[in-house]
């Protein structure tokens, strides 16, 4: 059976390269907390490992572990690791995370998984947030694509296209997980994100009222990121940082909020990459930034440059939020 990344090129999504890079700038903050070559990164690397090779030449962290559920496959991944400093861990993110001493020392965890949530995600989050030194950041993506009826065989009982959806989700997080109020949904892609950020929510919450009951040094979470994209199917991607009092000034520091795709709250930022030539790209580029703020006056834009650009409106106005991040493709002899 063939696994996700033999079926996809990671390296080659336009909007999650953009959030790779939006994360990677958010996280050179961290150095005013602390020297960013005391990070560790721990993510998922699948065969392409594009996660790795742009923090680590980025912001030079050298210490890296990337959790590979699929053992099967390991000639390969040891073949594509492309640093000797990617200590690649086989199993499942639940037996692998509790194991890697995660209070001793300040960690960038990205869960990327390729999966709807399930339970065994939130025992991931509870391992994070019980065990992680302050300091450390969490991130988690999950596909929140909603489900479709399938084929049903001469015989078989009708269901509805809610009802399946309720079954489905249901048979991933159980009862206990999905919130009372929310039974009554069709989840839908955009229901099914909603619901799957508040029950992230509500567990990193729970996890931090136990933690804090049983220790006077109080820690707590604030969230930065809320990126909403869709590639080939639509994913949502939570996190942010866990700190103690002490940590509360640099925190301030920082200025996270100074940048535009920053979200506290549950308003999501969405990722939209616009497909655009090359040549479009570098005109583009060269009427960038824009002082009038992709402005339009009369249905034109007031950047006489972006107004002779023959690219529908909407997609400069996409490109122009994203243009500093946008991944660059081309055909190479190497």
């Amino acid at each position: 059976m063939s696994s996700s990344f033999e079926k996809i090129n990671y390296s080659l999504r336009p909007n999650k390269g953009i959030e790779r890079k939006m994360m990677c700038e958010a996280f050179n903050r961290l150095a005013l907390l602390d020297h960013l070559s005391n990070y560790r990164y721990i993510g998922m690397g699948s065969a392409y490992f594009a996660d790795f090779i742009l923090f680590h030449k980025n912001l030079g962290i050298k210490d890296l572990v990337s959790i590979e559920k699929e053992e099967a496959k390991k000639a390969r991944f040891e073949f594509n690791k492309p640093f000797s400093c990617i200590d690649i861990k086989y199993g499942n993110s639940s037996t692998i995370l509790p194991n890697l001493e995660l209070e001793k020392k300040k960690n960038i965890v990205w869960l990327d998984y390729d999966d709807k949530l399930s339970d065994f995600m939130f025992a991931d989050i509870d391992t994070f947030f019980a065990n992680s030194a302050t300091g450390s950041l969490f991130l988690l993506s999950v596909n929140v694509e909603e489900a479709y009826l399938p084929s049903k065989q001469d015989g078989e009982q009708k269901q509805s296209l809610k009802e399946y959806r309720l079954e489905e989700m249901l048979g991933r997080v159980g009862y206990e997980r999905l919130p009372n109020e929310f039974m009554d949904l069709n989840f839908n892609t955009k229901n099914r994100t909603m619901v799957s950020f508040e029950m992230v929510r509500r567990q990193i919450n729970t996890t931090l009222i136990t933690r804090n009951l049983s220790t006077e040094n109080k820690v707590y979470y604030k969230q930065l990121f809320n990126f909403i994209y869709s590639d080939n199917a639509t994913i949502l991607t939570v996190g942010g940082i866990l700190y103690d009092e002490s940590q509360k000034d640099k925190l301030n520091e920082m200025s996270f909020s100074n940048l535009d795709f920053i979200r506290e709250q549950d308003e999501a930022y969405r990722i939209s990459a616009p497909n655009l030539t090359l040549r479009e790209i570098k005109a583009l580029d060269k009427a960038l930034p824009d002082k009038h703020n992709i402005e339009t006056e009369r249905g034109k834009f007031k950047n006489k440059k972006l107004e002779e650009i023959p690219v529908i409106p909407s997609d400069i106005q996409s490109y122009a939020k994203v243009y500093r991040y946008y991944p660059n493709f081309a055909e190479a002899l190497i």
